[in-house]
């Protein structure tokens, strides 16, 4: 063989080296990316704690179940944390009103004006905390007695007909129950208690119901009443929630009473006279 031919051999040689080694270089990088975005798969399906991944029936990996259980716990304390925040909160402003009120006692429109405010801030905070699912619905009333009946002397979710003229009585209602025996009723389904009377003029049917008593030395002086629109509207730590505010709230509901004993239902005496 020649020079001249193995020359030509040589550069032919070159040139298929050349075409290889551009095709191993996409070929490459191909492989490689191919590699990070099925590692970024995994990496996110191990830590997203998911189900089991297979890859190519050679590899199985199995899902981080600590890290989702961590995870889980995070969320359960974080929400724990929230609902302590508002439980203070609460507990806080009513201890906070009290001393304000004893100012205002010989100032009964003032008095009347913090008692307000109160309400503004306690009524609310309570449905806020309760409310655990964007679809359901709750209502709050601070019922005291009247004769044989239990009216509402403040409360939130209802309509203005019915904080005006919603009445309870004490003898066969579940609140009239509670502020009789001085104890806690709770029941997330009313359908099954044979024994509850449904408002007739009611427009909504609730179907979850909590009666606190609030009581002062020792005398049932109110019921803090809470409705929920949906079965299971409520859990075993609202009863305890709600029984801390009944308790600290107690103190202003006396006061309140007191100061405003005489003219607190005129409107709707004169209105039934």
């Amino acid at each position: 063989m020649d020079i001249f031919s193995l020359d030509s051999l040589y550069e032919k040689f070159s040139d298929f080296l050349k075409q290889v080694s551009w095709f191993s270089t996409i070929l490459g990088i191909v492989i490689i990316a191919f590699l990070i975005i099925l590692g970024i798969v995994i990496i996110y399906k191990v830590y997203k704690g998911g189900q089991e991944l297979n890859i190519f029936n050679i590899i199985t990996l199995k899902p981080n179940t600590e890290v989702q259980k961590l995870r889980d716990e995070f969320e359960k304390l974080n929400a724990y944390d929230k609902t302590k925040s508002n439980v203070l909160k609460l507990l806080n402003q009513t201890y906070l009103t009290l001393p304000r009120l004893y100012e205002l006692k010989g100032d009964s429109r003032a008095f009347e004006i913090q008692m307000n405010r109160f309400y503004d801030f306690f009524l609310p905070g309570i449905l806020t905390l309760i409310t655990k699912e964007m679809d359901n619905e709750h209502r709050v009333a601070i019922l005291v007695p009247r004769n044989n009946i239990l009216k509402i002397l403040k409360g939130n979710g209802y309509s203005p007909n019915g904080l005006k003229f919603l009445t309870l009585n004490i003898q066969n209602s579940k609140a009239g129950f509670t502020y009789l025996n001085k104890q806690n009723y709770f029941n997330n389904d009313l359908t099954l208690d044979p024994s509850f009377t449904r408002n007739p003029n009611s427009s909504r049917v609730f179907k979850s119901l909590i009666c606190i008593p609030i009581e002062y030395s020792g005398q049932v002086i109110g019921i803090l009443n809470i409705d929920g629109l949906k079965e299971n509207s409520f859990e075993k730590d609202d009863v305890d929630f709600l029984t801390y505010f009944a308790n600290a709230f107690a103190p202003l509901l006396n006061l309140q009473l007191e100061n405003t004993e005489i003219t607190i239902f005129d409107e709707e005496d004169k209105d039934a006279s």
